[in-house]
């Protein structure tokens, strides 16, 4: 199978089966034999299909090329999916289930709200940037098939940024003079169209944390910061 690790959604960023808890015994090895094999089949086929999805896009892939790919049957690959929507989903639930478990690590205790804002950006670029083929043929997919797949999911860390902005703004370290869900809402809309553009132009997008730090935290920060203090000696 041609597929390196970085982008093997199964390597060692965690298996594709946790993103529904499908794993959980195989985490406490209650598994029989065929049974961890059934799920390590699952991942790389779901692997393989990543693979092909990015190659030739969502809609130029078949099954029996993610099946060659997996290097299975197609009988088998319908054993495991009903079709290439529910391996498109499972893959995307995948993904957006991991960089939220990442960016909650990356909060630790002690930090300061602005911080935790930082550190959950961080952490989301920095599992995305080994995500090459994911984000190309994620982006490449219809918006309408997107949105709809990943609403919850945008929803939900909106929410999360909220809460970090919220207790940013009461312990003084923010003043933004607008509600608290839009600024992280348009925070959540920008950084979206930002790894949209630099992924559809072939940029890195290793530059994200910088400019949403320069655009949303560092203009309305009330408190001189390590970050800003840098910035100026760098002038």
């Amino acid at each position: 199978m041609e597929s390196g690790d970085k982008n093997n959604i199964g390597g060692d960023k965690g298996h594709v089966n946790d993103a529904e808890g499908d794993n959980t015994e195989a985490q406490n090895g209650n598994l029989s034999r065929r049974e961890r094999r059934l799920l390590q089949l699952r991942d790389e086929i779901l692997s393989a299909a990543t693979t092909m999805f990015a190659r030739h896009g969502y809609e130029g892939t078949s099954m029996q090329q993610i099946a060659d790919q997996a290097e299975i049957s197609v009988g088998s690959l319908y054993m495991h999916f009903e079709g290439k929507e529910a391996i498109y989903k499972k893959i995307v639930e995948f993904h957006m289930t991991r960089f939220h478990e990442l960016g909650d690590k990356a909060c630790l205790p002690g930090m300061t709200h602005l911080e935790k804002i930082r550190a959950r950006i961080r952490a989301t670029v920095e599992y995305f940037i080994d995500q090459e083929e994911f984000l190309r043929f994620y982006w490449d997919r219809d918006p309408g098939c997107r949105d709809e797949m990943c609403k919850k999911a945008d929803d939900n860390h909106i929410d999360m940024i909220r809460v970090h902005i919220a207790g940013a703004v009461s312990d003084g370290e923010l003043d933004i003079g607008i509600d608290t869900f839009h600024f992280a809402t348009m925070m959540e809309g920008a950084a979206n169209h930002l790894v949209e553009t630099l992924v559809a132009r072939g940029e890195s997008f290793e530059v994200l944390p910088e400019l949403l730090d320069r655009i949303f935290l560092r203009p309305f920060e009330t408190k001189k910061t390590d970050n800003n203090t840098s910035d100026e000696e760098s002038r």
